[in-house]
């Protein structure tokens, strides 16, 4: 018996109808931070592809990734500032 080739594209257009998260968004609450289990809980907002539904959520960071994302928020206020006082010009993918 072979597949039915409508049968899987129908299958792909009722996946593509329903609504998957585009993306996150940090949201205006403090971060938590549980110092037994090491770990912070930063509120975020998921948007979804059909831009109706939104969702609250929380992005979970183990200490080693607090690290990483501070240094690396760092890098991208600096290169912001350097942007606005001058520093750099040309648009390019500093990040």
């Amino acid at each position: 018996m072979h597949p039915d080739p409508n049968n899987a594209h129908r299958h792909e257009q009722q996946a593509s109808a329903i609504p998957h998260v585009t993306h996150a968004t940090p949201m205006t609450r403090d971060l938590i931070y549980d110092h037994r289990a090491q770990q912070a809980a930063l509120p975020v907002q998921l948007h979804h592809s059909d831009s109706s539904t939104e969702s609250e959520s929380v992005l979970i960071l183990t200490p080693s990734e607090m690290e990483l994302y501070a240094i690396q928020i760092e890098r991208a206020i600096k290169i912001r500032e350097d942007y606005r006082a001058g520093l750099r010009s040309l648009p390019r993918d500093d990040l």
